[in-house]
């Protein structure tokens, strides 16, 4: 059942805070998609039990951090998001991201844990894992090239498509977050121990769900991966995505664990 949460709040630089209503039982940091922004998890936030807190993240150039220049080095975001997770963390912490987002909440992930304060669950979604290079960049294609290239592999919404003066809004920002995608690769470093849940589209054309097992290879504290019906944006309709995840939210909680236990 949805529960109606209070305005979200500013938390540093890169966090917008959903407050958890009565006890606080988990705290969820999402990542949203190349272009996205803390807003994609609007509802999200009265989707989940009472007890979780949602936290979404702006990366410069995105949301309320519009007017910030983007960034397009992974290593800089996931220092300066562990930064600011780190300054609000209280109880067992999660991380969730989608597409371009499951990477910055992967290497997060990463550099938590290089600091001693590693996540409790790594949820990542529709996106190839971290050593599969992308085999046809866009990033230094033209505007035209570029965006005819993102409708063709889905990799960006029809709406956003068909509002001209929008999509000229985000151009600079479209491309800095493709450059990050198309440039990135995983440094060594090692395994998470945290478990990690992959969910995919089984319509999703961009994103081989041969590749999604892939995945088990980043961390030894547990892996799945679940398919959910629809194409790379799949997570906009999103409850079937959120009953999966406030069941793995759930089982983190000290007195279900308990209850395993014995």
């Amino acid at each position: 059942m949805s529960v109606v949460r209070t305005a979200p709040e500013p938390v540093g630089r890169w966090l917008l805070r959903w407050p958890a209503i009565g006890e606080r039982t988990a705290q969820l940091v999402c990542v949203p998609y190349a272009g996205g922004s803390s807003a994609v998890f609007r509802s999200w936030a009265d989707g989940l039990a009472p007890g979780v807190e949602v936290l979404g993240v702006d990366l410069p150039g995105h949301g309320r951090r519009f007017s910030e220049p983007p960034l397009t080095r992974m290593d800089e975001i996931a220092t300066a998001l562990a930064d600011d997770v780190q300054s609000v963390r209280s109880g067992p912490l999660h991380l969730f991201g989608h597409s371009l987002g499951g990477l910055v909440a992967y290497e997060t992930a990463r550099e938590l844990a290089a600091r001693g304060q590693g996540a409790e669950h790594l949820f990542v979604s529709g996106v190839r894992p971290p050593d599969r290079r992308v085999t046809a960049p866009l990033h230094a294609l033209d505007d035209t090239a570029m965006l005819a290239g993102l409708a063709r592999l889905g990799g960006i919404p029809d709406e956003v498509l068909a509002d001209e003066e929008l999509v000229a809004a985000f151009l600079p920002v479209l491309r800095a977050d493709l450059t990050l995608r198309e440039t990135y690769t995983a440094g060594p470093g090692p395994l998470l121990d945290c478990p990690l849940t992959v969910f995919f589209g089984a319509d999703d054309v961009t994103v081989p769900a041969a590749e999604i097992p892939g995945w088990a290879d980043c961390g030894r504290g547990g892996f799945e991966h679940l398919a959910l019906p629809g194409g790379h944006f799949f997570l906009h309709d999103h409850e079937p995505l959120l009953a999966l995840l406030g069941r793995r939210l759930a089982a983190h909680r000290p007195a279900d664990r308990e209850r395993r236990e014995r």
